[in-house]
């Protein structure tokens, strides 16, 4: 009896740990049990992204086969869709199912379709209701708070933020089999939202057992943004929307008549006041009482003014501001769609839909806003001034992407207006062929007074060092290169520029580009190795050195500029020298702020060795956010003007303040035959990597688990220990490096890694 008690007690903790562990969906859990009979079935449905169809259609009782079908298309790189209300499914329906289901799982789908399970009929029992709206989520939380407040709405419900910024909601219920009044609730509650301006979708209208995805599946993750237990009375609630329905007057949703349709009566509709004599109003009286016009009918007759004045019917033209309107006024995209297409033509239908794609929203100036009033125009200009405060001179394409939000006529609007106010300055820059760059800055006797204000003050002091071989005075040169430091870096710089000064070439690729620039059409021509230095006064009162460099170009004949400099308001790239580079460090960094320094750090270059190192053994490091490392050979020029061939590595770098870098291990694309193009180091790299990489898999092998502990050891005797994990499905290894939070100390450990390790 002893072994039988045993025997029969082991099952039993096995399963109460297997239910631990292997979890239903949450709004599943009061469904769902080994105890309930056939009967009460959900549907999983198998969808295909890349066929866009459903292909598999599979009924579960438990949570346990719901895991296992999980996993199993999981592994079919499918995406599963779950119904949120149980199904009865008839005898002859499991008979079928088990002779196909496992040989052929498509066969499933009409299996389902002949026996009208995915139809509303099929509802077992009606227990959730499942709330849609397609529009943002701030501007959908106003409505449901106001909602809450009519219906009482103070249990069982859950509210998500779904993957594309959505509004979702579950409301639980006590279930019910009366699936006309359901969907006229669901009805009605969508009318309220509409009536707010919003847009909900009517696919859970039509059909209250539509499938949504899994809200735990690692592909389509909700945000869970409220939870609260319990369960509403499905006909205590439907008394609250009917009488809401009353009190607001929401007979009609999408211009259909809610009560006439479920029920076939018509809306109640006011008695027309009795009038004792009727009055013939005059013809022009008559045209100006009209009824108001909506936002659609506004934007209709914008879009065929736009279609009659360009009889080309361009994209940029006509399709690409009528979406970006009907974006920003949140209109219901098939309706748009199609009269687009109905007044551009058939052939236009896939400009429409490349326009929803990529067309981002444009701002449509309704009748009655108060869009332009004083006050608001006023904080565009403070925008503006701030933006020149910061960078001194900009261009106009900059000024569209960091202020205005590429809305090229409201740039224009208030551009002009502070040009007429003598408040900005309008120029323009040639660049090469085309037409020249327009910049704006800020006016003279604006900037002195604002320059008071700015806690971040820069003053440059130009010493000119010896031009006098060059055949032109000093304050020539001092001109030009004021010139130049105003276009390139702006604002904050002392000095007057008395001639006016033309750009011959300009290279915006990096902060210390070269230029030529010519004085009223002489060029400027000044001997090899010829620097003029500066300094960087900062707040703290300490001084930060560079130079500018000219050197006379024989083929392009012109004076080529290039630029070692620390700018404390645009950190673009640092092209500087080894002796420079410790005085960045300890005086530059620490004056900067960390959320500035790490975003303009992004996808930037910079050069990192240690203090007196030679050339030989400078790494240039390229940092792009969320990018796995590559390796590759690149020509880069030195500064005393000769070229050397570097080994160019791009990590993954997480830019915040986080105690974590990320190094990856590629074997395919460090592991290769032969030498590598004017390597620099000496040593055997290679054995090395594929002996680390040899012994990760064994280990992996070994334990069985997905993380493991690693220590690499230095050069200098210093050992960094971090974490190996292991990403099966990508052939890939990934070592999360803990370190301490300071960027500059993040940069000196990954140079060690580099410089000790990896190029070894």
């Amino acid at each position: 009896m002893a072994q039988v008690q045993v025997r029969q007690a082991l099952p039993l903790s096995l399963e109460e740990r297997r239910k631990l562990r292997n979890r239903p969906p949450i709004w599943l859990i009061p469904h769902l049990s080994n105890d309930y009979n056939r009967q009460f079935v959900y549907l999983l449905q198998a969808y295909d992204p890349v066929l866009d169809e459903i292909v598999g259609v599979y009924p579960f009782r438990t949570s346990e086969s719901f895991e296992l079908m999980l996993s199993d298309l999981k592994a079919r790189n499918l995406w599963p869709l779950v119904s949120p209300n149980p199904v009865y499914v008839p005898k002859e329906f499991w008979a079928e199912y088990r002779r196909i289901a496992y040989f052929d799982p498509e066969a499933t789908v009409n299996l389902a379709v002949r026996y009208d399970l995915l139809k509303d009929e099929a509802i077992y029992t009606f227990n959730l209701l499942v709330m849609d709206i397609d529009s943002p989520f701030r501007s959908v939380l106003p409505a449901w708070r106001e909602l809450q407040e009519f219906l009482s709405l103070y249990a069982g419900y859950r509210v998500f933020k779904t993957k594309s910024g959505r509004f979702r909601a579950y409301l639980k219920l006590d279930g019910t089999k009366d699936l006309k009044r359901a969907k006229e609730l669901l009805a009605i509650i969508y009318a309220f939202f509409e009536r707010r301006g919003l847009r909900p979708d009517p696919s859970f209208v039509g059909r209250l057992n539509h499938p949504v995805f899994y809200e735990d599946y690692h592909l389509y993750r909700y945000e869970l943004v409220e939870d609260v237990e319990g369960e509403l009375s499905f006909y205590g609630l439907y008394r609250k929307v009917k009488k809401l329905q009353r009190k607001l007057n929401l007979w009609t949703f999408k211009g259909k008549n809610l009560t006439e349709g479920f029920w076939g009566i018509k809306a109640p509709q006011r008695k027309p006041r009795k009038e004792c004599r009727i009055i013939k109003a005059p013809g022009f009286r008559r045209k100006l009482k009209k009824e108001p016009l909506d936002n659609f009918d506004l934007w209709k007759r914008a879009v065929s003014s736009l279609a009659q004045k360009h009889s080309s019917r361009r994209y940029t033209y006509v399709i690409q501001p009528a979406v970006g309107w009907a974006k920003y006024l949140e209109l219901p995209k098939d309706e748009v769609t199609e009269f687009l297409v109905e007044l551009l033509g058939e052939e236009k239908r896939k400009d429409v839909e490349k326009g929803w794609r990529y067309v981002c929203d444009f701002e449509f100036n309704l009748p009655g806003s108060l869009r332009w009033a004083g006050k608001v125009k006023e904080e565009w200009e403070g925008k503006v001034i701030a933006e020149l405060q910061v960078k001194g001179s900009v261009s106009r394409q900059e000024l569209l992407k960091s202020v205005f939000y590429n809305q090229k006529w409201l740039c224009d609007l208030i551009m002009d207006d502070l040009v007429e106010k003598g408040i900005v300055l309008c120029g323009f820059i040639r660049h090469g062929r085309g037409r020249p760059k327009k910049v704006f800055t800020l006016s003279r006797a604006v900037k002195e007074p604002l320059r008071k204000v700015v806690s971040l003050e820069l003053e440059l002091a130009l010493i000119s060092h010896g031009f006098k071989d060059s055949g032109y005075k000093d304050e020539y040169f001092s001109q030009y290169i004021n010139s130049l430091l105003e276009r390139v870096i702006g604002g904050g710089w002392k000095g007057e520029i008395e001639r006016e000064l033309e750009v011959v070439s300009y290279d915006n690729t990096c902060f210390g580009g070269n230029m030529g620039v010519s004085v009223d059409g002489v060029v400027l021509k000044a001997f090899a190795d010829r620097c003029l230095s500066f300094d960087l006064s900062l707040l703290s009162g300490r001084v930060v050195k560079g130079a500018w460099v000219a050197r006379f170009s024989e083929e392009k004949k012109k004076v080529v500029v290039s630029g070692e400099v620390f700018s404390f308001q645009d950190l673009a790239s640092f092209n500087f020298r080894a002796k420079e580079a410790v005085r960045f460090y300890k005086e530059v960094l620490p004056e900067l702020p960390r959320s500035s320094f790490l975003d303009r750090f992004e996808g930037k270059t910079i050069y990192i060795y240690p203090y007196g190192a030679p050339p030989e053994k400078w790494i240039l490091v390229r940092a792009y956010p969320y990018q796995f490392l590559l390796h590759r050979v690149e020509r880069v020029r030195m500064p005393d003007g000769s070229f050397r061939k570097f080994h160019c590595y791009q990590f993954r770098y997480k830019l915040s303040l986080s105690a974590y870098t990320f190094f990856n291990l590629y074997p395919e694309e460090l592991i290769k035959e032969g030498e590598p193009v004017g390597s620099h180091r000496a040593g055997n790299w290679r054995e090395d990597a594929r002996e680390l990489v040899s012994y990760i898999k064994e280990e992996f092998k070994r334990s069985g688990e997905k993380e493991l502990l690693l220590t690499l050891a230095l050069k200098d005797g210093r050992e960094i220990t971090g974490v190996m994990q292991k990403y099966e499905g990508y052939k890939k290894l990934r070592f999360v490096l803990k370190v301490p939070q300071n960027p500059i100390k993040k940069i000196a450990i990954f140079k060690h890694a580099v410089d000790d390790f990896w190029v070894e």
